[in-house]
């Protein structure tokens, strides 16, 4: 705690922050007795692989105290696992020894945002000089701007991207939410109409679909707004067009079941069996991790292995956990097996604990429909939109019943 406190100290925030601001590329070693021993976290609740990972770092940069590499590494894994405190220290020593690495100050920034945004901001304007760090430390910039309120100059950094990259969609559409808010609505309809495609009468992407309905309704043409809305929910997301590296490589530090979990997933959808056995081990190894469970259970439907999925989900209620997405994977596998009774069991059970839960709620309409419950399924339909009013489907399902049952 000592060296943490001594690392959060004003004094040495400010002289860290003038180490930063330099913005040079030369290494500037620190004397080696300026460098403390590396923090070592908590791990007694931390699962082993994460335990593991932590410590596997931490003794690199017992053997490397003068590597700016180590140092940051570090950082990342304590970071990726949100031992926040400790991976401030290893960024700040990072950037102390390597001030020409931009991935250090800009995950520095990135956990000073909520505790200290001036230093934040200062950090990050140092670091973009020169367009350095890309469209994420741009973006991150912008952000810390906006949240406190200096609007102006987001805009003015916004707008010099724009000069050297003028179609970049994150960037315009970026600008095209600032002057909305600004109530510019027709300066930020203007440019989000540059990203549509030849012909095309949407934007490419979710965000900016969304906010041209909601710029279109502001300007008095409601059904155009809402139509484009209701279009967005099958676009991608502008996500897909930001290569943020930084944040790739820390996710690719993270090693907590969960997240193993997902990567398993995605490869065992490629066609990687090894992954599905891994995802098996996972959910035997941390049963009570819901997510893994339900995972598997969707992987062995789409194999069309139906006994298998639900007796993974089965076993998860029996274990003793109320979570409701289990419920939801029953309801989803007795579809599948079009025993109806079942699943509008599941549903009921679902909706007792949840509600508003959208999806149980589209299901148990489209359950009641086949069996012929008419009345109840349109009832159900209704309820689903008014939670959720712009669900196409939906609303297109209730369509087609209310016209056969006329």
């Amino acid at each position: 705690m000592q060296i943490l406190r001594w690392f959060t100290n004003r004094c040495w925030r400010v002289t860290i922050l003038s180490v930063l601001l330099m913005g040079c590329g030369r290494h500037q070693t620190p004397p080696k007795e300026s460098i403390p021993a590396p923090p070592l976290p908590d791990l007694s609740a931390a699962y082993p692989e994460v335990a593991e990972a932590v410590r596997g770092r931490f003794k690199i940069v017992e053997n490397h105290p003068n590597s700016a590499g180590a140092w940051g590494r570090y950082g990342m894994t304590l970071d990726a696992h949100e031992f926040r405190e400790q991976s401030v220290v290893c960024y700040s020593i990072a950037s102390r020894l390597d001030p020409g690495d931009i991935r250090w100050r800009y995950y520095l920034a990135m956990q000073l945002r909520n505790s200290d945004p001036d230093q934040a901001l200062a950090i990050v304007e140092a670091a973009s000089t020169g367009n350095q760090g890309g469209l994420p430390v741009l973006l991150l910039k912008v952000a810390l701007f906006r949240e406190q309120g200096r609007n102006a100059e987001a805009e003015q950094a916004l707008r010099a991207a724009l000069k050297t990259d003028e179609s970049n969609p994150a960037v315009v559409i970026e600008l095209a939410r600032l002057l909305f808010e600004q109530q510019n609505s027709e300066a930020a309809k203007l440019l989000l109409l540059s990203l549509h495609s030849s012909g095309s009468s949407i934007a490419p992407f979710k965000e900016a679909a969304v906010l041209l309905g909601k710029i279109e309704v502001t300007l008095g043409n409601t059904a155009d707004g809402e139509k484009l809305i209701l279009q967005s929910v099958e676009l991608p997301s502008i996500q897909i067009a930001v290569d943020d590296v930084f944040h790739r490589e820390l996710a690719a530090g993270r090693r907590d079941p969960l997240w193993m979990g997902q990567l398993a997933v995605m490869k065992a959808r490629g066609g990687d069996d090894v992954a599905v056995m891994r995802l098996r081990d996972l959910v035997a190894r941390y049963p009570e991790l819901v997510a893994n469970r339900i995972h598997l259970a969707m992987l062995m439907m789409d194999e069309g292995k139906l006994g298998q999925a639900k007796d993974l989900l089965q076993g998860g209620l029996e274990s003793g956990s109320d979570d409701s997405r289990l419920l939801m994977g029953l309801a989803a596998v007795c579809i599948e097996q079009k025993d109806w009774k079942a699943a509008e069991g599941h549903l009921r059970s679902l909706l007792l604990v949840d509600a508003a839960n959208v999806s149980g709620n589209s299901d148990l309409a489209f359950v009641l429909e086949q069996q012929g419950r008419h009345d109840e399924a349109a009832a159900a339909y209704r309820q689903t939109l008014d939670l959720s009013p712009t669900s196409r489907q939906v609303r297109e399902r209730l369509e087609v019943l209310e016209k056969t049952t006329r």
